[in-house]
């Protein structure tokens, strides 16, 4: 036995429910892509003020909160299943382990690099060579 679920028109087996896409409204979307907007405008203002080091630090702390916006509101993981914000997570902190398992990695052996100035070859003689 089926029925229709909710005029969609599509039928169903009894008992079983329909799963329906999230539809985010105007008002979310358009505060999300303003706050990507304000935080590309701080990106670009941190970049221009000089903080050395610490530019590299602001730029990724900002890149993920816009993408966190992206993933939670865009992609509609605020809205979904736990389950798919758990493979999201999971797949973010495997990417930091493996960036900091390579930082520190690169950390540790930076010192002992011995940099080696090489003197240009001379120039090879053409005598003695027929062609």
């Amino acid at each position: 036995m089926s029925s229709s679920h909710h005029g969609t028109g599509v039928d169903l087996p009894t008992g079983q429910e329909e799963e329906l896409a999230h539809v985010a409204s105007p008002k979310v979307l358009i505060a999300t892509f303003l706050a990507l907007i304000f935080l590309t405008i701080v990106t670009v203002a941190v970049a221009s003020v000089g903080l050395g080091e610490w530019d590299f630090i602001f730029a990724m702390v900002i890149a993920t909160i816009k993408v966190l916006l992206v993933c939670m509101f865009f992609m509609h993981l605020w809205y979904d299943k736990p389950f798919h914000a758990l493979v999201f997570v999971s797949g973010v902190a495997f990417a930091l382990l493996f960036i900091a398992l390579a930082y520190m990695d690169t950390a540790q052996y930076q010192s002992s690099i011995q940099w080696e100035d090489k003197k240009p070859l001379p120039e090879a003689s053409q005598e003695g060579h027929d062609h």
